[in-house]
């Protein structure tokens, strides 16, 4: 069972909003807000193991939205994406995972 932490919110938030306004998220949607981080606190490049972890990060959080059935989750040799579904705006207009959240603390 794949879960989610209260840090994940806004990353988790962003691809919501991200599908509803262009229909589809990546991991370079995310690297480019800086939601998932391409370089090291000394400022270098990561290496190509870092590449993986990224990715691993962005199936991560595709998971998470998969087991909330809030997009169509998309899983390739060489590519990852979410592209957004019947339920992706309602679940946005409600409140998206910050209520998710608050709903599922206060049980």
């Amino acid at each position: 069972m794949i879960e989610f932490e209260k840090g994940d919110i806004e990353t988790l938030d962003f691809m919501v909003a991200t599908m509803v306004q262009k229909k589809s998220v990546n991991g370079q949607d995310l690297i480019d807000e800086g939601y998932i981080k391409t370089e090291s606190s000394e400022g270098f490049e990561f290496n190509v193991r870092a590449d993986d972890r990224r990715a691993d990060e962005f199936v991560r959080y595709l998971s998470i939205l998969d087991k909330y059935e809030v997009c169509d989750c998309f899983y390739g040799e060489d590519s990852e994406f979410g592209r957004k579904n019947e339920n992706t705006l309602r679940f946005h207009l409600g409140g998206g995972f910050k209520a998710l959240y608050s709903e599922l603390t206060s049980q």
